[in-house]
């Protein structure tokens, strides 16, 4: 889990978002509605202008699969 912290420290979360979005062709008005959000909340997240808080971060963790430490602020770890 180290080695992959250390290859995306200094990215902002919202460009790991759109990454893991459209690795997974998802689009992002249907998944940021399917996780009872704002289409602009991840619109402006993706596009690294807003950050992503907790209670998203944990609404990405369960519908992605994926762990809360990638999308917490990773470019201050």
């Amino acid at each position: 889990m180290d080695s992959n912290i250390a290859l995306i420290k200094g990215i902002h979360a919202g460009i790991i978002l759109g990454r893991e979005l459209k690795n997974r062709k998802l689009q992002k008005g249907k998944f940021t509605l399917s996780i009872n959000e704002f289409p602009q909340t991840i619109a402006t997240i993706t596009k690294g202008k807003r950050r992503i808080n907790a209670a998203l971060s944990l609404k990405i963790e369960q519908a992605l699969g994926l762990e809360v430490v990638f999308f917490v602020d990773v470019a201050s770890i």
